[in-house]
C-alpha cells in the first residue's frame, strides 16, 4: 500500500471538487482544509484544475493531499503529475492512466461499478477502488466485493453524506469521498455553512469510526 492510500484510509474523508468555477473550487477547498478534512480531489472539470493543485500544494505543502479527478487520458496524468498532484483518481480502469501512474511512481484510484469492473483493478500495483456512483449501487454490493477479494480497498462516492456517512463504513468503505454536497452548501450557506458540515462529518466519525 502507497503512503498516500494509507494516508487517505487513515484520515477516512476525500472532499472531491466538482464544480465550473476556479474561484468557488479554491474556497472549498481551503475551507475544508481549514477544518481538517486535509484530502482533497480537484477534478479535471474544474477549470484549470492543475493550477489549483498546484496552488493548494504550495500553499499547505505536507499538511495535505491533492489529487487530480476525473482523468481521462495519459497526458492529464502527466499533466497533473507535473502540478504536483498526489494523486490521480479515474472515473472507471483507463489503461492509459493506469500505466501512467506506474510509470510516474503516482497512485492511479479506478472507478468501478460492477464485480468485474473491481476485480480488473487489481492488476495495478495499489488496491484502492473509487465505487462510483456509490448511490446507484448501494452499499450492500461494498459488502460482497469485500467478500469475495477481501484485500481490496474500497472508496464509495457519490451520494455519501452525513446521514449515511457512517453506513458506508459499517458496508466495508475504507473512506469515502464527498463532494455534491460541499457546492450546494457553500453556494447556499457560504464558507462558514460548510466548514460547520466539514466539523459535523469529522465529529460523527470521531463518535464512532475512530473508537
Amino acid at each position: 500500500m502507497s503512503e498516500v492510500q494509507a494516508r487517505l484510509v487513515r484520515e477516512k474523508i476525500v472532499a472531491v471538487i466538482r464544480t465550473d468555477s476556479f474561484e468557488e473550487a479554491k474556497q472549498i477547498s481551503v475551507a475544508m482544509i481549514e477544518v481538517g478534512i486535509t484530502m482533497i480531489e480537484i477534478t479535471m472539470t474544474v477549470p484549470e484544475a492543475p493550477v489549483l493543485i498546484k496552488l493548494l500544494k504550495n500553499k499547505y505543502q505536507a499538511d495535505i493531499l491533492v489529487g487530480a479527478g476525473t482523468v481521462a487520458t495519459k497526458e492529464e496524468a502527466i499533466e497533473c503529475f507535473n502540478y504536483q498532484a498526489d494523486f490521480l483518481v479515474s472515473p472507471y480502469l483507463i489503461e492509459a492512466v493506469a500505466e501512467a501512474g506506474e510509470m510516474l511512481g503516482v497512485p492511479v484510484f479506478s472507478g468501478a461499478m460492477s464485480m468485474k469492473e473491481v476485480a480488473a483493478t487489481q492488476k495495478y500495483p495499489n488496491s484502492l477502488v473509487k465505487i462510483f456512483p456509490a448511490n446507484i449501487v448501494g452499499a450492500p454490493f461494498l459488502k460482497a466485493v469485500k467478500s469475495v477479494i477481501p484485500t481490496v480497498q474500497l472508496m464509495p462516492t457519490g451520494g455519501v453524506n452525513e446521514k449515511n456517512i457512517l453506513d458506508w463504513f459499517e458496508a466495508g468503505a475504507d473512506c469515502v469521498g464527498i463532494g455534491s454536497d460541499l457546492v450546494r452548501i457553500y453556494r447556499k450557506d457560504g464558507t462558514a455553512g460548510l466548514k460547520a458540515y466539514g466539523q459535523q462529518l469529522q465529529e460523527i466519525l470521531a463518535s464512532t469510526v475512530h473508537k
